[in-house]
């Protein structure tokens, strides 16, 4: 096995890069616009067979999708894509499976309007001939230096919090992502699958675990990005635990 993995220099990249039981990982990092990317997948070393992509642009990852589904030996493409991708309603269930409606509202902060392009760019894809596509729907790690926002928050002095909410939260350890990540990678499996962490707690209760002093705000004060946090949104993983084996482990 011979593996391209995008952001190997972000922590969580080369966390995977660092858990693939590969002969040979290679970072793609900084990667812009279709003929760069072009070009780094068609000189990568012979053999290449897996593309592991971590990033959640579209552009990029649709550039990186055509290329490998054009290669002539990589057969495997894995999105790492998030949880947050999945709208959050006082009017649906809880427990979100891989069927459950995305968040296309075109309020919803930036960054989950990115991964969810990114995702379908992906998941759209998933009877292409020549690709074996998986689409990973990753609950957030909740650890430093990851990009995590609820980790920033949570760490901060004060965290606001949309008054009288208090969400279920399930957070993914970097262990288990990169366990998940792997499995995707070496197994033959084809699709969407949702990753949960072991740890599923109130709000309030990570908030104080975390040390930061809980602050009740009305809603309309808080930002975009805040208002993920007034109703919960776990995701199911039946399937990934059916298809790819996975389980999540306490502790990691």
């Amino acid at each position: 096995m011979i593996a391209l993995v995008t952001g190997a220099r972000h922590r969580l990249g080369s966390v995977i890069a660092s858990a693939l039981p590969a002969a040979r990982v290679i970072g793609l990092d900084g990667l812009r616009g279709h003929r760069m990317i072009h070009d780094a997948i068609f000189g990568a070393p012979a053999g290449v067979d897996t593309l592991v992509h971590t990033g959640s642009d579209a552009a990029s990852t649709r550039a990186l999708v055509l290329a490998a589904a054009h290669h002539p030996t990589i057969r495997r493409f894995v999105l790492c894509s998030a949880g947050a991708v999945y709208a959050l309603s006082a009017r649906e269930p809880n427990l979100l499976d891989e069927e459950a409606p995305l968040e296309l509202a075109p309020w919803a902060p930036r960054w989950v309007r990115e991964h969810v392009a990114a995702d379908l760019e992906a998941s759209t894809r998933l009877d292409c001939p020549t690709l074996q596509i998986v689409v990973l729907r990753l609950a957030e790690v909740f650890a430093e230096d990851t990009g995590s926002q609820l980790w920033e928050l949570t760490h901060s002095r004060v965290f606001l919090r949309p008054l009288g909410f208090d969400p279920m939260i399930n957070v993914l350890s970097v262990a288990d992502y990169a366990r998940a990540v792997t499995l995707a990678a070496t197994s033959d499996a084809i699709g969407v699958f949702n990753i949960p962490g072991a740890e599923t707690l109130p709000l309030t209760q990570l908030v104080r675990a975390s040390g930061a002093r809980d602050v009740p705000v009305p809603g309309p004060l808080l930002s975009r990005s805040a208002g993920r946090f007034h109703l919960s949104g776990i995701l199911d993983g039946t399937k990934a635990r059916r298809v790819l084996r996975y389980d999540p482990r306490p502790n990691g």
